[in-house]
């Protein structure tokens, strides 16, 4: 998605080329799902806190996977790796076109062996994880037996994820194709195995713990996209559980509000500068809202800085410790909120100009 923020009009959005940045047009890139790493800037940048879990033009919003009880574990993708073959895109130098079929108009082959087995090979250390006996973490205050670990072996979406990776695996050791039609089937079987090391890390060790009230103690976060969600008892038990979280709220259908799919050349800024303009730039206050992340555009851990933020505005460190929670909370949505809103507020004085709001709060705008 190409997000930009126009004067009197809304938010426009068009679907193609995802992952990259282009500050000098006032335009960000974003997506979970990106052919390559946003180009890292010159310089070390500052990301700061803006108002109410927003963070003005570096929101990374639609790089999290919107939560959907049918297939809660799709926030559990990992994040991109510039060395992981579930990350790598081929080109066309890389295709091995078959003896016969090298000066044809669209020649058909293969892509190297080399490649093939690294993707295979990351498919059985998934695998291997999967069969390997899963320990209950310690890091709650409830006595771990009164959760259970269903197994993952015997799960319907488990079984439907390797049977297609498998195939997809023969298809591309032994099946020539044109370059196109393996690219697509390559890229398939990326998504598909990152797909299936979620849903493993879903039912060994989120899922016995979603939900369970007695679980009040933040485990470490996870390095995964994270959950975008309109609900806000989804929102709080995705921070339980380590998950980060991206709250939105969802804005009646409106005529200028346009989805398209854009088509550019290989300089995509031109297009941008015709398609759109002026933009309308987030000028920092006085004094400075609080920096949440300094460090170059490149690196995915300015994703983690901001979800981070997040939990400690909605659940301070003060809520998760290792004490007992009080007799008097009932640990429903809400009263968590409201006592790390209240903490929040006595510990940011000076941090940020805007006082933080409760995720229901937020919600209910």
């Amino acid at each position: 998605m190409v997000h930009s923020i126009l004067q009197a009009t809304a938010i426009k959005s068009h679907v193609r080329l995802i992952g990259r940045q282009y500050p000098e047009f006032g335009h960000y890139i974003t997506s979970p799902n990106s052919r390559r790493l946003p180009e890292p800037l010159l310089g070390t940048q500052d990301i700061r806190l803006r108002a109410n879990y927003l963070y003005g033009e570096h929101d990374p919003l639609l790089h999290p996977q919107p939560y959907d009880p049918a297939v809660p574990h799709l926030p559990l993708i990992p994040l991109p790796e510039l060395d992981q073959i579930l990350w790598i895109f081929p080109d066309k130098t890389m295709f091995n076109p078959i003896d016969g079929f090298k000066l044809a108009a669209e020649p058909i082959g293969h892509l190297p062996k080399e490649m093939i087995e690294a993707l295979e090979h990351e498919y059985m250390n998934i695998v291997r994880d999967l069969l390997a006996p899963v320990p209950m973490s310690s890091s709650s205050t409830i006595d771990s037996s009164s959760l259970t670990t269903p197994s993952a072996r015997n799960d319907r979406k488990v079984k439907l994820y390797r049977n297609c990776i498998q195939y997809l695996l023969g298809h591309l050791r032994h099946e020539a194709s044109n370059f196109s039609e393996t690219l697509m089937a390559w890229r398939i079987c990326q998504r598909v195995c990152l797909e299936l090391r979620a849903r493993i890390t879903w039912i060994q060790s989120v899922e016995p713990r979603w939900g369970v009230l007695e679980v009040y103690r933040v485990p470490t976060k996870l390095i995964v996209v994270g959950a975008l969600t309109d609900r806000p008892e989804i929102a709080e038990n995705c921070l339980r559980v380590g998950i980060p979280v991206w709250p939105y709220r969802c804005l009646p259908p409106h005529p200028e509000v346009i989805v398209d799919h854009w088509h550019t050349d290989d300089k995509p800024c031109k297009t941008l500068k015709a398609i759109v303009e002026p933009v309308v730039s987030f000028k920092d206050a006085d004094p400075p809202y609080r920096v949440i992340y300094s460090g170059s555009f490149g690196s995915l851990e300015r994703y983690h800085c901001m979800a981070e933020h997040n939990e400690q505005l909605a659940f301070p460190g003060s809520a998760f410790d290792a004490s007992p929670m009080p007799k008097h909370l009932t640990n429903q949505p809400g009263e968590l909120v409201s006592l790390a809103v209240k903490a929040v507020h006595e510990q940011s004085v000076g941090a940020s100009r805007s006082s933080p709001i409760s995720l229901e709060d937020y919600f209910a705008k």
